[in-house]
């Protein structure tokens, strides 16, 4: 069962969410809801040096949506391994082994690359890729603080602040009003998100 061994209070935001996202005609899944349901993984820490389990689950999440877009990006550049060079490096951050200030410059010309291909590779592609870079700002930067107000929605930041997962549903479904746009693939994607990522997000890490 997705709901073993969570917390009740989490289990009841993710419950709330999955009601919230069966209601919407367009199969999206908000970012206030996503931010209430990561909200009992625990405090993150002030940056990337404070190994907190709040952090540590935050980043398990991000990663599971970014190896769940993956193959987008494989199908298309078989060739091109760097969205997988920037969840490896985003690793090594998180366990210490390299610092952000080193692998900077590598994160950057890559994004770069990602805006100047994008008309190219499409929209899908390219948030896939996007969702990579920004696994590793996740690593080296954390989650949406309070100085981003709750009722803010994706739509609404700029673009290099949208998350992972909210990058992994463009990938799996394209953005909502596009010609490619397909809603159900949408949908069920923020159902695995909710039913399994978060889930297994939260029990891969312990409190101590």
């Amino acid at each position: 069962m997705a709901g073993e061994g969570l917390p009740a209070e989490l289990g009841e935001r993710i419950a709330r969410a999955r009601d919230a996202l069966e209601a919407r005609d367009d199969g999206r899944l908000p970012l206030s809801e996503r931010r209430r349901v990561r909200a009992p993984f625990g405090d993150e820490g002030g940056g990337p040096e404070d190994r907190t389990p709040g952090r540590a689950r935050r980043f398990a999440l991000n990663r599971y949506c970014v190896d769940r877009v993956m193959p987008v990006w494989r199908a298309a550049r078989p060739e091109d391994d760097r969205p997988a060079r920037m969840a490896e490096l985003a690793e090594q951050v998180m366990t210490g082994q390299v610092s952000a200030d080193d692998l900077r410059a590598e994160q950057d010309r890559f994004a770069v690359d990602l805006m100047d291909m994008a008309a190219d590779i499409g929209g899908r592609v390219n948030a896939a890729g996007e969702a990579a870079v920004d696994l590793l700002s996740t690593a080296t930067v954390g989650d949406y603080g309070d100085e981003t107000p709750m009722e803010i929605d994706d739509h609404e930041l700029d673009p290099d602040q949208l998350e992972a997962s909210f990058l992994g549903s463009i990938a799996v479904a394209s953005y909502p009003g596009a010609s490619d746009d397909d809603v159900e693939a949408r949908r069920a994607y923020w159902r695995w998100y909710l039913d399994e990522a978060v889930p297994a997000a939260y029990r891969a890490v312990g409190d101590d």
